[in-house]
């Protein structure tokens, strides 16, 4: 599931849609492709060591979610925090 977005087939469209969203946001293809690496290197240790992690954010109730700025703060009363990732 985690790599089908990022090796699913594509035709010439696409491709460039792609690409020209790289070129626009500034990602490059070398990214893309270490993501894809750093994806299917992970091993069930790698998950399992965020467990802890993973634990401490269920305790605390966290909430985190990416979003629309205007349906995020719809919601504002919802988060302790609101941070812009761009």
């Amino acid at each position: 599931g985690t790599i089908s977005a990022i090796d699913q087939p594509m035709g010439p469209a696409a491709l460039g849609d792609r690409s020209f969203y790289a070129y626009q946001s500034g990602m490059l293809i070398e990214a893309l492709k270490k993501e894809r690496e750093q994806i299917l290197s992970t091993t069930q240790d790698d998950i399992r060591a965020l467990a802890e992690y993973v634990a401490s954010m269920v305790d605390d109730h966290a909430i985190c979610t990416i979003g629309g700025e205007s349906k995020i703060a719809e919601s504002g009363d919802v988060f302790d925090q609101v941070l812009n990732l761009s």
